[in-house]
């Protein structure tokens, strides 16, 4: 598989990407959906970590989830995306 399809920006332009990720950060990782998010990723950190006793997978649903809930719309608003 060549690595170049996971880059966006063969995909898309630059301003393209950084709209999207505006976009994202304004709307899904606030409000409704960050609330969602955050509980979505904790139920599957719960799931995996208690009932698959999986523990990496436990330990990165829960990083999404803390990343969702308290870093999501901080680190946009810092880094000027909002």
């Amino acid at each position: 598989m060549d690595v170049r399809v996971l880059d966006p920006t063969t995909h898309m332009s630059g301003g393209q990407y950084v709209v999207f990720w505006q976009y994202l950060f304004a709307n899904v990782f606030q409000g409704f959906w960050a609330r969602f998010l955050a509980v979505a990723f904790l139920c599957l950190a719960a799931y995996f970590g208690i009932r698959r006793r999986n523990f990496q997978m436990f330990v990165l649903f829960f990083i999404c989830a803390l990343f969702v809930t308290f870093l999501g719309y901080p680190l946009a608003k810092m880094a000027g995306m909002l």
